[in-house]
C-alpha cells in the first residue's frame, strides 16, 4: 500500500527529532511531510497537506494541550486522520490512557518505546486499509468525552479481544490478568474470562487505579478481589477460591497496600 502521510507536533526539538528518528529508523510505512513545534504550526500543516496521520504530543507549553487543536478542527468538520499520541504524563494524567487504545486512537508514554511505536503505526495501517472515517470520526467523539474526565473509575476499559473486535470491561469486574505467552488472560466475575490481544505488560497502566498490584511478572490483581495473604508462602487467595503466587519483591509493597503488619 501507499505509505501513511504522516506530520509530526511536538513542542520540544530534542523529542521531535527523535520521534522522526524512530519513524526513518523502524517505520518504513510512513512519509513525513511536515513537522511542527507548536499547535498553530500543527494546525496550519494539517489544513495544508490533509495527511492520513498525525503524530501529536498530548501537552503543549505551559496550558495548552492538542485536545485545543483536536477541538477546533472539529468544529471545521476536518476530522479525516488517525492520531497517535505521545505524553510524559500519559499514566498520572489519566489522558483516557485505555480509551485512547481503542482502534486508531493511541497513546504513547514517553520515553517512547519503539516497539509500542511501530505497534501502533501497524494498527494504523490496517485501518487506514479500511477508510472508515465515519468510525474514526466517531472514536474522536469518545476520546473527547473521555479524555475531559481524567478520571479512572468513569473511563471505559476496551480490550482488544480479536483482530477487529474490542470490548468494554468495567474494571472493578475483573479479577485478575494472567500472562499467556503472546496474550493475557483476563478473569472476571461471574466465572467469565476473555483473552487480551496484548502482552501482559501493556495493562501495566491498570496500576495507576489504587486497587490494581502487579504481584507478578505473569499477574495482576484486583485487590478489591482478594480474600487473604499468606506471606510466609507468599500466596494470595481471591474470594473466588483460587490462589496466585506472589513474587518476593513486590511482598513488601503489597503488605502495606493490604494493611497488613511488615
Amino acid at each position: 500500500m501507499k505509505k501513511l502521510t504522516t506530520i509530526i507536533a511536538e513542542d520540544s526539538q530534542e523529542q521531535l527529532e527523535l520521534i522522526r528518528r524512530l519513524i526513518e529508523d523502524y517505520c518504513p510505512q510512513v512519509s513525513i511531510l511536515a513537522e511542527a513545534l507548536t499547535l498553530e504550526e500543527a494546525y496550519r500543516a494539517i489544513k495544508q497537506y490533509q495527511p492520513d496521520l498525525v503524530l501529536l504530543d498530548v501537552e503543549f507549553h505551559a496550558h495548552e494541550t492538542s485536545f485545543n487543536l483536536l477541538d477546533r478542527l472539529k468544529q471545521e468538520n476536518d476530522l479525516s486522520f488517525q492520531v497517535i499520541f505521545f505524553s510524559g504524563h500519559a499514566k498520572e494524567k489519566n489522558y483516557a490512557y485505555s480509551a485512547l487504545q481503542y482502534a486508531a486512537l493511541q497513546c504513547l508514554q514517553k520515553p517512547i518505546d519503539y516497539h509500542l511505536l511501530v505497534d501502533a503505526v501497524e494498527r494504523a495501517v490496517v485501518f487506514a486499509e479500511a477508510k472508515n472515517v465515519a468510525q474514526l470520526r466517531a472514536q474522536y467523539e469518545v476520546l473527547m468525552n473521555l479524555v475531559k474526565t481524567r478520571n479512572f473509575s468513569d473511563t471505559p476499559l476496551f480490550i482488544r479481544t480479536s483482530k477487529g473486535k474490542w470490548e468494554n470491561i468495567n474494571p472493578d469486574e475483573i479479577l485478575y490478568l494472567k500472562s499467556a505467552a503472546t496474550v493475557t488472560m483476563i478473569y472476571l466475575k461471574g466465572d467469565r474470562e476473555i483473552i487480551g490481544m496484548e502482552l501482559i505488560g501493556h495493562y501495566e497502566f491498570l496500576t495507576e487505579n489504587p486497587h490494581f498490584f502487579r504481584v507478578h511478572q505473569s499477574h495482576i490483581v484486583n485487590l478489591k478481589h482478594v480474600n487473604s495473604y499468606d506471606p510466609k508462602e507468599r500466596i494470595l487467595f481471591l474470594n473466588n477460591g483460587e490462589t496466585l503466587e506472589v513474587a518476593r519483591q513486590p511482598d513488601r509493597e503489597l503488605r502495606k497496600r493490604l494493611g497488613m503488619r511488615l
